[in-house]
């Protein structure tokens, strides 16, 4: 916006006047302070209220920002200005452009001529988002956006085969599906009466189970710290996936140490797993990981001794001896290498 700004002033003669849109608090401050940085504006012409609004288009401005809201007054039938030389640029012009605000704003500003930006994928809303807007002036898609190194490309890997999908060219059918989203009132229902018919396979709280403990597997696994994101098919879904991932970062790195490479584990031995995981790292946390303490004999014995009383006391008599010490050691370390005391740990710096 800042360049498409600049570029009108620099290359066309006129008294130019930019009304910068949005339809959120925190986007109108980031747009403001983002032109505010670059030096693209030196005084004070973002709109507070209604009325504020409407003075600022009354004067002379090269540049206003406001939220699309704020197009409401008693008299607001009538233009504010007839000048024709006011571009308004709307931020997030796949939303917030078709209703009251937005009618009133272009009653406001009859002669206004209109830019809309967008990073979200346009598929059911195109056509009337181009109908208000015009055609693309430029398009800066996912393809172009991995080539650029902007964003990470986007796979599609079938972890859990069970439902048998089997067709290979699910990710080239998908894009497709995706491009031509335009669906008539029969395909959209033959599309749900599919969806419902698998639906109670895709949820059901084994499968569930599983998919959670794949998550665990991979995001621990995967080779670096970072974030991950979970999709579910519906709210419902989503909170059943968050009640059975209940399980921190922290936690779930023990666990993995303690249930790989894969053993014969029961459900109840794995929620027994887990609550020694999380009670492990409440003790050391709280009583035995002290400033310096890698660097103390007593306190390494003591973070130690802990580590093999717990484990021996909440771990499932299905570990053998031999595992249960081997399972000691490898948590040690992991504790060492990741714990620096006094609260500090890997974890707090990769957050």
């Amino acid at each position: 916006m800042v360049f498409f700004t600049q570029k009108i002033l620099r290359k066309i003669p006129g008294n130019w006047t930019f009304v910068v849109v949005t339809d959120r608090n925190d986007l109108d401050d980031q747009i403001y302070k983002t032109f505010n940085a670059v030096g693209a504006i030196n005084e004070d012409c973002q709109a507070e209220s209604c009325e504020g609004l409407r003075q600022l288009l009354k004067e002379d401005h090269k540049m206003v920002f406001t939220l699309i809201q704020k197009f409401q007054w008693e008299d607001v039938a009538e233009p504010v200005t007839l000048c024709d030389d006011v571009i308004v640029i709307t931020d997030e012009a796949h939303r917030s452009q078709y209703d009251t605000p937005a009618r009133n704003m272009r009653k406001a500003l009859p002669n206004a001529s209109f830019i809309g930006f967008t990073g979200t994928p346009l598929m059911e809303g195109d056509a009337v988002t181009r109908d208000v807007f015009g055609d693309y002036v430029s398009v800066y898609d996912f393809s172009a956006a991995i080539e650029d190194g902007a964003t990470v490309p986007l796979y599609y890997e079938n972890r859990i085969p069970e439902l048998q999908l089997i067709n290979e060219d699910l990710n080239d059918d998908l894009n497709r599906a995706i491009e031509d989203a335009m669906l008539d009132e029969e395909q959209e229902t033959r599309l749900e009466r599919e969806f419902l018919r698998e639906y109670h396979l895709i949820t059901r709280e084994e499968r569930l189970d599983k998919i959670a403990e794949d998550i665990v597997s991979h995001f621990m696994n995967r080779g670096y710290m970072g974030k991950a994101m979970v999709v579910s098919i519906d709210k419902l879904t989503a909170v059943k996936m968050h009640l059975q991932e209940n399980i921190s970062e922290e936690e779930l790195a023990l666990f993995d140490i303690l249930t790989k490479p894969e053993i014969e584990l029961t459900q109840k031995d794995k929620q027994q797993i887990e609550k020694a995981a999380r009670q492990l790292l409440e003790i050391l946390k709280r009583e035995k990981l002290v400033l310096d303490w890698r660097k103390k004999q007593q306190a390494r014995a003591d973070v130690l001794y802990t580590i093999e009383k717990v484990l021996d006391d909440d771990l499932p008599r299905s570990f053998s001896t031999d595992l249960y010490r081997m399972k000691c050691e490898l948590v040690y370390q992991h504790v060492y290498d990741n714990y620096y005391g006094a609260g500090r740990s890997i974890y707090n710096v990769a957050s």
